[in-house]
């Protein structure tokens, strides 16, 4: 266990800034877990950090160190498993998010989804290791607890043929998204019949520069931070398209981020 104290959350998530932790706790198992969420049942738990803003200074942060298996990246996961001819998560390239907030968050896109490849997970709930098949929704599943490990469900499959629809992927989603640029993911959730890129570009943000906060001209659902962007520029440029979407689509965007 590693103890910090006056942790800026910039240098823990991916979109780069944040406000700061009081104190953060790199843990690695769940015994280190349970007895710091025994003392600070509010604690917030972060694997590599993406998909979140830190926008208030939060007491107790808990970070899952990488022996933990939930902690590992799903780069890790998916080398490993085309290793071993298993088939199944080369849709998450590009996605920068560890096993447990992918899961947790049923990340993905229109390649494939977590619930896809997740059979069950054993998560820490009351100080418990819990075993349990998630239901996944949209960007949501109904895992409550600290996720610590899970079971996969994939497919047989030539190793180079898992290797070579991985690059295919990634050559396309380099086309679509801005992956070499530090960003929290996408800031919305898609709409019922629309895709949140689609209403931000059609309302007139791709590209632009909006409130220090760079929208980006790839896909306009990626937010990008300047040397000089705030936490409060984000939060304001966040309300500043959601208005303009509903003003001018007439459809509410809700937020993918999670914001502390």
């Amino acid at each position: 266990m590693i103890i910090l104290e006056n942790q800026n959350m910039g240098r823990y998530t991916t979109i780069g800034i944040g406000a700061n932790a009081k104190i953060l706790v790199i843990v690695e198992s769940a015994k280190e877990i349970t007895d710091i969420m025994n003392k600070h049942p509010n604690a917030k738990v972060i694997g590599n950090g993406s998909n979140i803003l830190v926008a208030n200074k939060v007491d107790i942060v808990i970070k899952l160190g990488p022996t933990l298996p939930s902690a590992k990246s799903l780069t890790y996961y998916r080398n490993k498993f085309a290793v071993e001819g298993k088939s199944g998560m080369e849709f998450s390239i590009g996605i920068p998010a560890t096993l447990g907030g992918a899961i947790k968050t049923n990340a993905g896109g229109k390649y494939g989804s977590m619930s896809d490849v997740i059979s069950t997970i054993v998560c820490l709930q009351n100080g418990k290791n819990i075993v349990h098949k998630p239901v996944f929704g949209y960007r949501h599943s109904d895992i409550e607890g600290i996720i610590l490990d899970a079971q996969f469900k994939l497919r047989d499959d030539d190793p180079q043929n898992i290797l070579s629809r991985s690059k295919d992927i990634l050559y396309a989603k380099s086309n679509q998204q801005p992956l070499s640029q530090e960003s929290a993911g996408c800031i919305f959730k898609n709409a019922l019949n629309y895709s949140a890129s689609y209403l931000i570009e059609e309302s007139g943000f791709k590209g632009k520069l909006i409130n220090n906060v760079q929208i980006s001209g790839i896909h306009a659902n990626f937010f990008h931070s300047t040397k000089t962007t705030t936490v409060t520029d984000i939060l304001k440029t966040i309300d500043i398209v959601k208005e303009k979407v509903l003003k001018e689509m007439d459809i509410e965007l809700i937020e993918e981020i999670e914001i502390w």
